[in-house]
């Protein structure tokens, strides 16, 4: 699980680089990787957000690896990074999701992946009301969810 908040005051054009992997080589095995960055600039016209997640089971016998890559972008507002306590809030709410997608490592292949959106759907709307509230700006989400089937 990685949490980073982006800033970059003063640049016309801000490129932000979001990615999550995993890969599971042991049968049996499971693994899982939530990735969140959130970008925040008010200087920017340009921004050029690329979130991408990577699952990757190789050689393995009923192995699982699941993959979230989050961008939270930040539109208007005044502040520029998330409280302490937001922050706290946001990585709980993130951490429980990689917490949730290796409890769904045992569903069959097509439950797991659906098991995997919603729960991710679920923890995006959570978190990106905290930072709403946190921020006082609207908040735009780019989600990519990888089930390495």
């Amino acid at each position: 699980m990685t949490l980073q908040v982006l800033t970059s005051p003063g640049v016309s054009t801000l490129l932000a680089n979001n990615l999550a992997t995993a890969y599971t080589t042991g049968d049996w095995a499971s693994s899982a990787a939530v990735s969140v960055q959130i970008i925040a600039t008010a200087d920017a016209r340009s921004i050029i957000a690329n979130n991408a997640s990577i699952a990757v089971n190789e050689g393995c016998t009923g192995c699982s690896t699941q993959t979230v890559a989050i961008q939270y972008i930040l539109v208007g507002g005044q502040q520029r990074d998330l409280s302490p306590t937001a922050r706290s809030i946001v990585l709980g709410i993130e951490q429980a999701l990689g917490v949730s997608l290796n409890a769904f490592a045992s569903a069959p292949a097509g439950e797991r992946s659906a098991r995997a959106h919603s729960a991710t759907n679920d923890a995006v709307e959570r978190a990106r009301a905290v930072i709403s509230a946190d921020t006082g700006a609207a908040v735009r989400a780019n989600v990519d969810v990888d089930s390495g089937e």
